[in-house]
Formats: structure tokens, sequence, C-alpha cells
């Protein structure tokens, strides 16, 4: 069991390499005629342009010492290109700083100002992100004692770190004669901070105790300073009977001054520069491997499942009837649980009692109540994960009886191409007061919706207009509340729920962006 952090959860995925393009930092500092150390130039601070809500708002910034700042074997530039191409908006247009081996809090994106000082950015975000407190801080604690804004808690250049790649995450390997004849092959990637060069990685599978060394491919050439910014990949190929008895495989990697990583995790506030053995567990049975966490927002993971065991123990909510879940429910008494003290589901033939997770639900109380009282199985597995699937069965009462029986989901399905019309159906309940003008939203109805227009915003922007049914209708959608936009797309409802860009004024149509 780890204790939660209050950083955000990055899983593996927080590291990559391309190709940049700029001007080095200290050209154009030497440029600008800076002053000198003695005359108080201690510090570079960079300041991008966006202001955020931190610290009451302020703009992200971020500062280094000037002497990494002038250094010509750090690397560092202004940069304008990546991967041969202008920078987009994502990335930092129109131009960012990249610090190689740095931590990517430091690279500041959408740059605007570059000040030489004698004091640290004073940026809330430079302060209050991007550190590494010892193990007893907790947020309190740091809060009370001031720790953000200690200088040796700062994080500057990377650590070393090594991940497995392959196996990937569930993947199965079939135990015949076919596969028991050659070797399977281990994958995966290395990096350190600072330019050193990774040069070794070993992989354990017996919990440490032996360790194979592994194939390790360096694709760059050094910098004429010597320093190596990139990852790099590494194989090794073992028997698949090896594999068989294994309960878990390890990974750790040796830079050029041979640090390496540590068996376990030190835990720290924000979840930062973990760098402990990577390990993917094994299955015993059919050998399934699960990595600790999946990239970026994805869930699954060993790691969460620690955190998160199963709880046997169903709690019942007042409108949950006695039953089992052998009971056979009619369509006509689900209809009837369509309230908050009373919201019953059907997906896939199953009937759901959702009332003690209204107040819990991460889309709001009225995405579940309009739906309260019919078969919303297209549109729940449309926008749910495998995850929230799996949760629905903690709510399970019985089971829907079928004979004569066609589900709201079936009857109301757009059965169109995907370039066809498309089905709006509002997310929560409107208040009907007397309209000026007709509304076009009815709840929980679908209304079809033609796109009529698409204009181009930016490169990766698009407002879409769609016409209302009746040129004289406003669309009728309450402030703070959003609509359904559904399709057909190849035989599978696709539904994702968006806010209007166009006021509730507009007549006849809405738009999208």
């Amino acid at each position: 069991m780890i204790k939660p952090t209050v950083g955000f959860n990055w899983g593996a995925s927080g590291i990559s390499t391309s190709m940049w393009r700029g001007v080095p930092l200290s050209d154009v500092l030497k440029r600008c005629g800076i002053y000198s150390k003695k005359h108080g130039a201690l510090n570079v601070c960079f300041e991008g342009a966006e202001h955020l809500p931190g610290g009451g708002g302020c703009k992200y910034g971020t500062s280094i010492k000037k002497e990494i700042a002038m250094d010509p074997s750090r690397d560092i530039i202004l940069a304008y290109m990546q991967n041969g191409e202008l920078l987009t908006p994502d990335h930092g247009f129109p131009v960012r700083i990249i610090i190689p081996g740095f931590n990517g809090g430091r690279m500041v994106k959408w740059l605007k100002r570059i000040i030489v000082t004698t004091k640290e950015s004073d940026s809330f975000y430079y302060y209050r992100d991007n550190k590494v407190f010892p193990s007893h801080v907790d947020l309190q604690l740091a809060n009370a004692e001031g720790w953000w804004y200690n200088p040796e808690c700062a994080i500057d250049e990377l650590n070393i770190n090594s991940v497995i790649t392959r196996p990937c995450h569930k993947e199965i390997l079939p135990i015949n004669s076919w596969t028991t004849r050659r070797p399977y092959t281990l994958r995966g990637y290395a990096y350190s901070g600072g330019g050193k060069k990774v040069k070794r990685v070993e992989v354990t599978m017996d919990g440490g105790e032996t360790w194979q060394v592994c194939t390790v491919d360096h694709a760059e050439k050094p910098n004429k300073y010597g320093k190596f910014w990139c990852w790099c990949f590494w194989s090794l190929d073992v028997e698949v009977l090896d594999l068989l008895g294994a309960k878990e495989i390890a990974v750790r990697a040796w830079d050029e001054t041979f640090n390496t990583q540590p068996e376990k995790l030190v835990w720290n506030l924000l979840g930062m520069m973990n760098n402990c053995w990577f390990r993917v567990k094994a299955s015993e049975n059919g050998m399934v491997f699960e990595h600790p966490t999946l990239p970026g927002n994805q869930s699954g993971g060993w790691m969460a499942e620690e955190r998160h065991p199963e709880n046997p123990t169903i709690k019942r909510s007042v409108s949950t009837p006695f039953m089992n879940t052998a009971s056979r429910i009619s369509m006509s008494e689900v209809k009837k649980h369509n309230s908050v003290d009373s919201a019953w589901i059907v997906v896939h033939g199953h009937i759901y009692d959702c009332t003690r997770f209204l107040k819990d639900h991460p889309g709001g109380m009225s995405s579940i109540l309009i739906n309260a009282g019919t078969d919303c199985t297209d549109e729940f597995d449309a926008i749910h994960s495998d995850e929230a699937k799996n949760m629905l069965e903690d709510y399970r009462i019985g089971e829907l009886i079928m004979t004569g029986y066609v589900s709201d989901s079936a009857a109301s399905s757009p059965n169109t191409s995907m370039h066809g019309a498309s089905n709006i159906s509002f997310l929560g309940p409107i208040k009907e007061v007397a309209a000026t003008r007709p509304v076009a939203l009815v709840p929980p109805e679908k209304i079809p919706c033609k796109l009529v227009d698409k204009t181009s915003i930016s490169h990766d922007v698009r407002r879409f207009r769609f016409a209302l049914p009746s040129e004289d209708q406003v669309l009728g959608l309450p402030v703070g509340k959003h609509i359904f936009l559904c399709a057909t797309i190849d035989d599978k409802l696709c539904m994702r729920a968006y806010t209007p860009t166009s006021s509730i004024d507009e007549v006849g149509h809405f738009d999208l962006v």
C-alpha cells in the first residue's frame, strides 16, 4: 500500500525524445549584454504568456542559475521547431525554452519574457511544484514549515530511470511447443539527467538475487562535450521456460557515475523523481503481465489495484427491493424508478439501482437522472470506461424480463453513416418555463441535427455549426448544462458531452468548438 501524493499522475509516460531547432540561449543573453555575476546577474527567469489561477492569478514562471544558462555544454535553446516543423500550440508555439536533461517544469512554453535578476523566479508555480521533500513532510507540514520555499528541494536535473515496455500491460504469452522453442525479447527504455550516459541496464526475474545484462542501443551520438540527452533502448532475450517461474520482472539502469535505481519506492509529497526498480508482475496462470501504472489518464496497473482492493460488502439503498440477482423485473416496473429517490437503469438486460451513487457520480446527478427508468445500454457503453462498467456490478439488483420488449436505446439509436445526421440528447433536466420561441431540446429524447458548416479557427481547432430541426427554434439549453452529441460510427454508438459556444439566443442553429 502506497500513501497517495498530491502530484500529477504521469505513470511511466512523462518522457520522450524530439529533434529541436532553436537559438542557443547563451548567445541571446550575450547579445543582450547581460551583467556579470559580480554585478548581480545570478538567475535567469522565464515567464509564459498565459495568466493562470494559481496564487491568486499569475503567469507560469521558473528560473535557472545564470552559470547553467550560459554553459554551452548544456545545449539550452530557445526552440521554435520540433521534429522538422514549427511548434504547435500544444508544444509552446511560437517559442519555448528547451533545457536538455532537466525536469520538464523548467521548460516554459509560450515563452514571453526572459529576465536576468539577482533572485529566483517569484512565480507561484516555481515554488509550489517540482519539489522533492523528505518522506516525513506531508501537505500540512509543508505549508506550516515553509518547505515549498526551501531551494534544496527544487528539481533541476533528472535522475537515472528505466522502464519495461515489453511485455506490455495485460499482454498474454501463450505457452506451447512453438513459443517455447524460441526466446522471448524483453524491451524498454532508460535515461539519465544532466547529459550522463546510461552505461548499463540489468533485468532480474528472481527478486534481485541474480541479474542479466541487457543490450543497450544508443541511437544518438554525444554532443561535442560528451553529453547524452536522449533516451536509449534496451533489450534482453530470455527463455520462455525461465519466465514461467518468474513472479515478476524488474529492471534497473546505471549511468556513467554508477548511480543506479533503488529497489523500493521512496515516498514524497508530490510523488516526483521516483526511480525505483520498474516491476512487471507475471500471473502464474498463462503469463499475464501487469505494469505498475499506465500512461497519462488511463486507469489500471498493479499499483492501482493494490490501493483499491475489492470490497465484497455491498450496501443497499432505501429504494432497493429485497431480491437477489436472479430477480426478474418488467420494464414497466423499471420506468417507475426515475427520480432522485429511486433511480434504476437497464444496461445489457441487467437492472441496476443507482440511487446511492447519485451524489458520487463524477458527471453530476443529472447525468444519471436523465436515463433513470430507461434502457440506456448504448449511452452507457459509449461514454464509460471498463473500470466504470466493472463498478456497475455493485449496483445490480436483477434481470429484465425481455419478452416482447425493445430497448429504448435500440429503438432510438441513429441508423446513419459516419457523415450523416447526429443526434443530440440533453444531459440535465430542463426547467419548464414559458418560451418566447420554440425549443428544440426535449429531454431525454434525441433530436436529429445536421452539420451545416465547418470553420477552421487554427490548425487543430474547428468550429462546427449544427442546424436545429426547425429554423425558428432555439436550442433551449440552460446555463451550466451540457448536451450529448451522438452518432453511429462503424455500427457503434459514439457519444460525447459538449458545451455549445453559441449564445442561448441563437435561432435555428448552435455551434461547437
